[in-house]
């Protein structure tokens, strides 16, 4: 079940203030909605001394104006490294080895991010495309004023504007996430940890994109300031009318938040649905096995179910699905042949058992010899 996400005059939301959209009211508004990035045929590969690791492969994505499209699997599934290799952030050893990833100008046309030199990219950065890293800490810069740092933005990016005119923008930058505009004065150091990623989520939006991505941005905070930072983000969200791809391991947090959600496994996307679908009806069993491992709240008390084994070694990937190794409806199919993303559901799923279930289907090859004779 996912929200709307309407604003309030409250400093923080809190989620039951939210209204709530069913399936086909995202579905709608996505329709009408235009395109704002599109990854093709995407490739990113980490060139090590061991052997090129292949890190992302074959990702077919499209972020629409306006949507929050979560990015979630475990660590090492290519959801972080995704999200650098669409906002142009990589650095060596990762490099984009194939595929565009094209930007859609509110002005008509499109852009090749790939394409692009990193003088090029400062057209595009903060002004259309701008991140909210997951450490504010590491973010901000501890040596110099908050003020400072968002002048500096702010004035790289509007050169008619004075300094006077940026600084009121910055302190309005931060009453916006609730940071009273006298902290500009303080270093990053004096915030706490949730002023901090607050603030830093201001600075990004600081020259109004149309697309802000999200690396984590909650996970070096309590629940109780994660729940806080999460609410302002949907008010943000909602008023201004950015996009935003929120990348994480936290199924259950994006289930909540996002218009669509993408799991990622082995560096592939292996299913794509709509938050309800993928909590009530996942195709796949690797996202079944992502939503069982998240206590229910109002469910009888169950024992949890984890995924066995460990993600796979991207310098030497199965063969077939990679994720068969931990699927208990693994087949002789899965083993030789990689399936690739087809409709299921409302959505699309990369797995050759799609919708099937432990309870519902047979665990034996149907075209096994042994089985047909």
């Amino acid at each position: 079940m996912t929200t709307t996400h309407t604003p309030s005059g409250t400093d923080f939301l809190d989620v039951s203030e939210i209204a709530v959209e069913t399936t086909a009211d995202i579905a709608a508004r996505l329709e009408r909605s235009p395109l704002l990035l599109e990854a093709r045929g995407l490739d990113v590969t980490y060139v090590t001394e061991d052997g090129e690791v292949p890190a992302c492969r074959d990702i077919d994505l499209q972020l629409r104006r306006g949507e929050i499209l979560g990015i979630a699997g475990e660590s090492a599934s290519g959801k972080s490294t995704l999200l650098n290799a669409l906002s142009r952030l990589q650095r060596p050893p990762a490099v984009t080895s194939a595929g565009q990833v094209m930007l859609h100008p509110v002005d008509g046309g499109e852009v090749d991010l790939t394409a692009l030199s990193e003088e090029q990219l400062r057209r595009y950065r903060w002004d259309s495309l701008s991140i909210v890293m997951q450490s504010a800490m590491a973010s901000l810069n501890p040596v110099m004023r908050l003020d400072t740092q968002f002048i500096d933005v702010i004035m790289e990016h509007d050169r008619d504007m004075s300094k006077a005119a940026a600084r009121t923008r910055a302190g309005e930058l931060l009453e916006m996430v609730g940071i009273p505009a006298a902290r500009l004065r303080s270093y990053s150091y004096q915030l706490s940890g949730g002023m901090q990623q607050r603030a830093l989520i201001a600075l990004s939006l600081a020259s109004n994109p149309d697309l802000v991505f999200m690396d984590e941005p909650t996970t070096a905070v309590d629940v109780v300031m994660q729940r806080q930072i999460l609410t302002q983000i949907l008010q943000l969200q909602a008023t201004l009318g950015f996009a935003i791809v929120f990348v994480t391991h936290d199924l259950s947090l994006l289930l909540e938040i996002s218009d669509r959600i993408a799991i990622m496994y082995g560096g592939r996307i292996v299913e794509i649905g709509m938050p309800e679908q993928l909590y009530a009806n996942g195709q796949h069993p690797y996202t079944r096995g992502l939503r069982a491992s998240f206590p229910p709240l109002s469910e009888p008390v169950r024992r949890l179910r984890g995924i066995p084994g460990t993600p796979p070694d991207l310098l030497n990937l199965p063969t077939g699905c990679a994720y068969h190794p931990r699927c208990p409806l693994a087949i002789d199919l899965c083993r030789t042949e990689r399936p690739e993303l087809r409709p299921a559901a409302g959505g699309l799923a990369a797995c050759h058992r799609a919708g099937e279930t432990e309870e519902s289907a047979p665990r034996t090859d149907p075209t096994d010899p042994e089985e047909t004779a």
